[in-house]
């Protein structure tokens, strides 16, 4: 039994390690990156974002259909910059952000 205990605590381990969610890093300030991609989808955004929301971006925490997730980026003074990182964010990035799932890896 012992021989089986260690094999199966380190299948365990790596399964755990593979789950975990992606992080985007945006200065103090990290966000898983599946929100991100809800954040795109909510918008109707594939990889450009156009000019006339970059500038509106204030209004996204007015949007009583905004996503709860962003609730708390709302709540910060950094919001506007949070925001326009992300929604710069185009699909290679978040592509390269789901390959870098490994602990080499200091964020997106």
């Amino acid at each position: 039994m012992k021989g089986f205990t260690f094999p199966a605590m380190l299948v365990l381990v790596v399964f755990i390690h593979s789950v975990r969610p992606v992080y985007v890093q945006i200065g103090n300030f990290s966000i898983p990156l599946e929100e991100v991609k809800v954040l795109n989808k909510f918008l109707g955004l594939d990889t450009n974002v156009n000019a006339r929301l970059m500038r509106n971006i204030g209004a996204l925490c007015v949007d009583p259909e905004l996503p709860v997730e962003y609730h708390r980026i709302c709540q910060r003074e950094d919001a506007p910059e949070i925001f326009r990182k992300l929604l710069n964010m185009d699909a290679r990035a978040m592509e390269l952000c789901e390959i870098c799932v490994n602990a080499a890896c200091a964020g997106c």
